[in-house]
């Protein structure tokens, strides 16, 4: 009788009995170490978020000297 119980217990699973594929090859390759310079040329233009009029408080009154230089 204990023979037939522990008989009745086992799994008879059919997908644990069937063969799995066969082990895929690999190619392995040796690196090295380097610099790679990236860089990207583009065409274009900037314009300023805020722009300015210089021009005098009064009339009659010209400028005759801007003190500073363009981008500063």
């Amino acid at each position: 009788m204990l023979t037939g119980l522990t008989s009745g217990c086992q799994k008879n699973d059919p997908a644990a009995n069937a063969q799995s594929p066969p082990p895929l090859s690999v190619k392995l390759q040796k690196i090295g170490t380097g610099t790679i310079e990236e860089s990207c040329q583009f065409v274009g233009s900037l314009e300023a978020q805020q722009k300015v009029i210089l021009q005098p408080q009064t009339q009659g009154r010209r400028i005759e000297s801007i003190l500073v230089s363009s981008g500063q």
